[in-house]
Formats: C-alpha cells, structure tokens, sequence
C-alpha cells in the first residue's frame, strides 16, 4: 500500500509557487521533492494535478527573483491586451507557434537556460517598469508598463 497523500495548502493548490512560499505554506523540503508536485524551474513549483499557465509560471519567476521583470506576451495578457489567436488559444499543433514566457533580468538569464522562456534583451529604463500587487500572492511583481507593454506587443 502506497503512503497516503496529504492535500495541498489551500493557498497553493492551484497556481505555480515559489519554494519559499510553500515553506510559508507549512510544506517541508521533502514535500516539495515527492511526486505530489512538480518542480517547474529552479525554486518554482506545482501541484502535480496543476497545468502551470505561463501567465503564472511568470509571476512565480518575478515573485522568486526580484530583478526579474515580466515583459512582452506575458505582460501583454496581464493588461488584457488583445492578441493573435495562436497566443490567446494556443494548440497542440505543431505548425502553430508556441508562445514562450516573456521576462528581462540583466544577468539571471545567462546562468538558467530554459527552453520556455524567452529573454527580452532590449534595455529597460527605470521608467519602463512597474511594481503590481499578485492576483494570487499577498507580494508583488515587477512588469512593464502599460505603455511599453504596448510598444513591444506591436511587435508580435
């Protein structure tokens, strides 16, 4: 008989989380390490009956890494932009495109290569970011403005 599985925190069960907020949460080292969750990136978790949204995966980035700053596609759905369908509602086809997670960070970048993320490599001035409280954490993540939001979005 396998051992019995313990139900997630509330606050955790259905978003992706940080290592420090499961702590917090009152999860162990050795829970985050069985098959109950997922270790998505360095320090990021889920619960494994979760499909992390790259939207979350982001914040979760943002949250664990304070330099980190969402940008591009992710922080274009944050402002509810309107978006190519293939972005909006992705698919499993191979010949769509599918959308990386957009985040800037001045070094972090270079030392965790993930096939998930794409870099933003243009330069952010201090004027180009802002600080939002989480829909889901009682913190807060750094993201673009609604105005360099707007420029890079011309870009998609």
């Amino acid at each position: 008989m396998g051992r019995k599985l313990t139900p997630p925190p509330e606050a955790l069960h259905n978003t992706t989380f940080t290592r420090k907020e499961a702590l917090q949460a009152g999860l162990t080292p050795g829970q985050l390490r069985s098959h109950q969750y997922k270790r998505i990136a360095p320090s990021i978790y889920c619960y494994r009956d979760t499909t992390p949204t790259p939207d979350a995966i982001a914040r979760a980035y943002s949250r664990s890494r304070p330099r980190i700053v969402i940008t591009g596609i992710q922080a274009a759905q944050h402002y509810k932009f309107p978006l190519p369908h293939w972005i909006e509602n992705p698919t499993h086809d191979p010949n769509t495109p599918t959308p990386r997670i957009s985040l800037w960070s001045r070094t972090w970048r270079r030392d965790h290569p993930d096939h998930r993320l794409e870099w933003n490599k243009r330069r952010l001035k201090p004027g180009d970011v802002t600080t939002l409280p989480d829909p889901e954490f009682p913190t807060h993540i750094r993201i673009t403005t609604v105005e360099r939001t707007w420029f890079e979005a011309s870009w998609v």
